[in-house]
């Protein structure tokens, strides 16, 4: 049976502009996000050529931080990559699945959009982690005249839970349709395939060394 989140550690990170969970550590060309998780589990990403980090935020339940491409801001974006660690979230609710993150990520966005849709979930064994891919539209924000498009891939860690997306933003558009080219469909794809959990006092999860 799928276990239902607690509203406030979702509502807090899914509508709050896109961000990312990188910390300063870094290993060739990616970055690795070592924030203090209590299992010791880091998040390995290459943020994309040109993307500044537009915001971040810490508290004692969840840390983030938004990528946008250089000339947009944390507010006034149209493509954004984000990564978040919901701190001990595992541990919380041995249960969860990422699937069942994913489905209630779903769940919150029909109730803030006007025809919310998702793609099956995909889910497989990571790097040794699990995790769930799946794609979310919202074709139109309520209150406003905004759509959005994200691919969403949530990975469970020996404590918490972490989630890495890349979104696009724009105009609302027709339940149904899709407004992002296959193109950037596929770059989203390889981005979070190239994305992966590691912990460096585990040798079957090992992470990249430091230059």
């Amino acid at each position: 049976m799928m276990t239902r989140l607690r509203g406030w550690r979702l509502v807090g990170a899914l509508f709050s502009g896109l961000v990312l969970v990188a910390g300063p550590v870094a290993a060739e060309d990616d970055i690795s996000a070592s924030s203090g998780d209590p299992g010791g589990d880091e998040l390995v990403f290459l943020p994309p050529p040109g993307w500044h980090a537009a915001h971040q935020k810490r508290d004692k339940s969840l840390y983030e931080i938004t990528y946008v491409p250089d000339g947009q801001n944390a507010t006034d974006w149209t493509e954004a990559a984000r990564a978040q660690i919901f701190f001990g979230l595992a541990d919380e609710i041995p249960a969860l699945t990422p699937a069942d993150f994913t489905e209630n990520l779903l769940r919150y966005y029909k109730g803030v959009c006007r025809g919310a849709k998702a793609s099956p979930p995909s889910s497989w064994n990571d790097h040794g982690y699990t995790a769930t891919v799946r794609m979310i539209s919202c074709a139109r924000q309520l209150g406003d005249q905004l759509g959005s498009v994200s691919m969403v891939k949530v990975m469970r860690g020996r404590a918490s839970i972490f989630v890495l997306d890349r979104s696009w933003r724009g105009s609302a558009f027709a339940v149904g349709t899709m407004p992002v080219g296959q193109d950037m469909r596929d770059d989203w794809a390889e981005f979070l395939a190239k994305s992966f959990l590691c912990n460096r006092q585990n040798p079957e999860t090992p992470c990249p060394k430091s230059p």
